[in-house]
């Protein structure tokens, strides 16, 4: 449970209320900022940073956009995760900075992929068509956010 809480935290913290609308102007304005020559890695002389607000920025557009979809699976705030792999700005975003793969795994835990003998192997075979999954680590709500019943 203190896993599944320290999950939530990092959820929060990367989310803070942002939406793929957000994220996709974030990545679009870093792109702005590199083409005109501004580089987020750039140092001075003595090593540090020219420019710590925006490297502060690409770290956390690009840690919210890798690892959101993970954070919110390992918390169980599927509902959220729903919406956010369903929000078109956010699959851009993604595909933006060269993640199509890491959408697609994400996506995987999201859709409910198979039924009868090949479903997946967090369903028990035992349920009935009415029971809830309960307590079942990186287990799916279905792609309406809502699917809990089998």
């Amino acid at each position: 449970a203190s896993k599944r809480l320290i999950y939530q935290m990092l959820a929060q913290h990367f989310g803070k209320r942002v939406t793929g609308r957000e994220l996709l102007g974030r990545v679009l304005a870093l792109k702005i900022k590199a083409d005109a020559g501004f580089d987020v890695f750039a140092r001075d002389i003595n090593g540090e940073y020219v420019n710590i607000d925006l490297k502060h920025e690409h770290h956390m557009t690009m840690r919210s956009i890798e690892y959101l979809p993970y954070f919110l699976t390992q918390a169980r705030m599927f509902d959220v995760l729903v919406e956010l792999l369903t929000d078109v700005d956010f699959m851009q975003a993604k595909l933006m900075i060269g993640e199509g793969q890491a959408l697609i795994d994400d996506l995987d835990r999201i859709l409910p992929t198979s039924y009868g003998p090949e479903r997946p192997l967090w369903i028990s075979a035992q349920l009935s068509s009415n029971e809830e999954v309960v307590d079942v680590p990186g287990a799916p709500s279905g792609i309406d956010g809502k699917l809990r019943q089998l």
